[in-house]
């Protein structure tokens, strides 16, 4: 596969699932902090897995490590202002993330959507997982399926010195001046943004060139399936021009109307010769793009327009034979949880329900964006 421009060679990349695969790991690093922690987290729940991670936090805040967390106003609404206030300390730097414009249920603003935590500039996790028990499994129920990554290698001070934009001059230059770490392994990879307001569409065009180049397979594994006209007429098109188009959705879903809404586009996609699969072990909250078994996007971005026009996201793009492990080992998983579909379900009913979801959604984007967004750059 050709080297693409701002791809980074020598790092160590390593998969991680929701549950105690991603958070063990995640609680250790957060533990063994020694100099610097920055996060962005979207949601941070007030329940066992966000208090813990605070708790980690003020830990490493009181042996002198230096603690940045970003969080999304809308997302954790429970840290309020005051409460950001007497959680912080001389260490800990605690910021909520957006004015929002709000009218009784109505709420608009940008969301801090990207999930990336910084641990020492040696090592950051990059992933769709928020920190809260849905993710976790510590309420002792079946985690959201979703994944991440931790990365190790040149890249991580790319990913600091990124992340670092969202913060005042002064604390930019602060979280800036931490020194990353050189070669840890072999893997070539690129840190991906999207961010509207700084006219940045990396992970959507990423996504575009990438299902438009694919030669053998796309695997596609989305949360909120909801993708523009444009983008789906492209899947179609692949998966009629007999690359294996494989996409792997939820049973279930958290947003009322999105499972119906997902359901309307499943005649279009079989009837072109895609493979639908809906995960039904818990809710689906993934997102990932797999490519010929030699490319690969994981983190918060997901197939729909908000995420391309409404919210801040970050997606680590890897490249190169680790992809083909990933892809096994995936698979594997997915297709044992999921059941295939094969037909798109329901009667007359069922379908004017669908389309009714479909249009719906579709006029809460239009109401959320202007007009000119709604078609792809």
């Amino acid at each position: 596969m050709p080297q693409d421009n701002g791809y980074q060679e020598g790092n160590q990349v390593i998969l991680l699932q929701s549950g105690s695969d991603f958070f063990n790991r995640l609680f250790l690093r957060l533990s063994e902090a020694k100099r610097f922690i920055h996060i962005h987290i979207y949601i941070l729940g007030h329940d066992k897995t966000g208090l813990e991670v605070l708790r980690l936090l003020k830990e490493a805040a009181a042996r002198g490590v230096q603690v940045y967390l970003l969080v999304d106003q809308f997302g954790s609404p429970w840290l309020t202002v005051s409460c950001a206030r007497e959680l912080s300390l001389d260490s800990l730097h605690i910021k909520r993330f957006a004015r929002r414009v709000s009218y009784k249920r109505l709420t608009l603003g940008r969301r801090q959507h990207a999930k990336v935590c910084i641990v020492d500039n040696e090592l950051a996790f990059i992933s769709g997982l928020n920190y809260a028990d849905r993710y976790s499994g510590l309420d002792g129920q079946e985690p959201w399926l979703d994944y991440g990554v931790e990365v190790q290698g040149p890249i991580v001070g790319t990913i600091n010195h990124r992340a670092a934009i969202y913060w005042p001059r002064k604390i930019q230059q602060r979280i800036r001046s931490f020194k990353g770490t050189g070669r840890r392994g072999e893997v070539s990879c690129r840190l991906s943004w999207n961010d509207w307001l700084r006219n940045r569409f990396q992970i959507s065009r990423s996504y575009r060139k990438r299902i438009q180049e694919a030669q053998e397979e796309i695997i596609l594994v989305v949360s909120y399936f909801y993708p523009s006209p444009r983008m789906l007429r492209l899947i179609m098109k692949r998966a009629k021009e007999g690359v294996k188009v494989k996409v792997f959705l939820s049973r279930r879903s958290d947003v009322p109307f999105m499972r119906a809404a997902m359901n309307y586009f499943y005649s279009g996609l079989l009837r072109n010769g895609a493979e639908i699969y809906e995960w039904d072990r818990s809710i689906l909250h993934a997102k990932l793009l797999l490519v010929d078994g030699r490319w690969a996007s994981v983190g918060s971005y997901n197939l729909n327009q908000l995420s391309d026009y409404g919210s801040l996201e970050a997606n680590l793009e890897v490249q190169g034979p680790l992809i083909e492990e990933w892809r096994q080992s995936l698979l594997d998983e997915l297709t044992q949880g999921s059941a295939h579909v094969t037909t798109s379900r329901g009667g007359i009913l069922r379908r004017l329900g669908q389309l009714f979801s479909f249009l719906l959604i579709r006029l809460a984007l239009k109401v959320l964006f202007l007009r000119r967004t709604l078609v792809d750059l």
